[in-house]
């Protein structure tokens, strides 16, 4: 019974969590009996046992073996699955949908096979392929998921439908977790993604109304959707409830990484206003952003400030850092390049003011190409 043992005992070694006791009695089992009935299983456990300690590329060659072997692995489909979700592990997801969709052609009735149907969706997600992943996510299958799958199922769906800009959808999918699932980890991100498609939709109250509910909690969701519940207010044109909503958020969150983009927002309600002496002070607060873009867009309002009130030296000051921390091709940069170069008209620097003019007229994004013309 010796040849059994071994093998009973490195199951028995694995499900205790004792995985280098479990593969010393499968190494031993094919050292001893290289032509073993259980040879091919053998492989699949070693390979688990890897892949439970996070020893990716081991777990990938036992895993290998055990779908080649021929010697009758009763763990075959297993094997497939698990090797499957090594490559999805080490972010491979088109090694992963390869190995998912050959279970599913040579398994299609082992119970890893919605599993597996699963998985293909989610590993479309992360290739950014979102139409072909809502394709694979509505598959009827996943309707016979566990409740915790079918709603991550559903969470994935919506979040393609957004990333494909199909908010009618995404509101949908979002409200029909909160509905049947009110009690799911995935609830309150289902909300978060809600509010979001609201907004897009330009539904800026209904969004408002969910950023608000969120709002009421400790958690990084809540402090975001702060933020958000006083920008739909801005978006819907209540500034001064929005200005109200930052002002509490400054009180709360005086030190939160996201302070600086709450202060720039502000600064753009009283730039809007006219009250630029104000705009500026929040601008400045909003230059110490860890976001360079939320840097790169306050200095470029001060530098479009300090225009409007013809001080030239000091708007090419602003101008300057903004272009040189965005990159080329987006709006920001684009008027950062615009209002610099228009400074420089002004300076009558023109040979400078032309290059800088001409590289927003290059980046093409469209933003005041009417003006780029007129300087150059």
């Amino acid at each position: 019974f010796r040849e059994e043992s071994l093998f009973n005992l490195g199951i028995i070694y694995f499900d205790a969590g004792k995985y280098f006791l479990s593969r010393k009695n499968l190494v031993l089992l094919l050292k001893d009996y290289p032509h073993s009935e259980f040879a091919g299983s053998t492989y699949y456990w070693i390979g688990e046992s890897y892949a439970r300690e996070n020893r990716l590329d081991d777990a990938v060659d036992f895993l290998l073996r055990a779908i080649e072997d021929k010697s009758g692995n009763t763990y075959r489909d297993h094997s497939i699955f698990a090797l499957a979700g090594v490559y999805e592990k080490q972010g491979d997801y088109n090694n992963a949908v390869k190995y998912y969709d050959q279970l599913l052609s040579f398994y299609p009735s082992s119970p890893l096979a919605v599993q597996s149907q699963l998985r293909i969706g989610i590993c479309y997600f992360k290739l950014n392929d979102y139409h072909t992943s809502i394709l694979e996510l509505n598959d009827p299958s996943l309707s016979n998921l566990a409740d915790d799958s079918l709603v991550e199922g559903l969470y994935l769906i919506a979040n393609s439908y957004y990333r494909v800009e199909e908010y009618t959808n995404a509101v949908k999918t979002y409200s029909e977790i909160i509905e049947k699932f009110p009690s799911s980890a995935l609830a309150r991100n289902a909300r978060y993604g809600l509010a979001w498609s609201y907004f897009q939709q330009k539904r800026y109250n209904d969004a408002y109304n969910v950023f608000n509910y969120l709002s009421e909690g400790t958690d990084s969701i809540a402090i975001k959707s702060f933020i958000w519940k006083g920008e739909a207010r801005r978006y819907s044109g209540n500034t001064a409830d929005a200005l109200k909503i930052f002002r509490e958020f400054l009180t709360l969150y005086p030190s939160y990484h996201l302070t600086p983009l709450v202060e720039y927002q502000m600064g753009v309600i009283q730039f809007d206003q006219d009250k630029f002496d104000t705009a500026t002070s929040f601008l400045m607060n909003a230059t110490s952003s860890d976001d360079p873009v939320t840097r790169a867009r306050a200095f470029t309002l001060i530098g479009e400030i300090e225009l409007r009130k013809k001080n030239y030296i000091k708007a090419k000051a602003h101008f300057e850092p903004a272009v040189r921390i965005t990159d080329a091709e987006t709006d920001v940069n684009q008027r950062a390049l615009l209002g610099l170069g228009i400074a420089l008209y002004h300076l009558e620097d023109f040979e400078n003011a032309i290059e800088k003019l001409l590289k927003a007229e290059n980046n093409n994004t469209g933003v005041e190409s009417d003006k780029i013309s007129f300087y150059l």
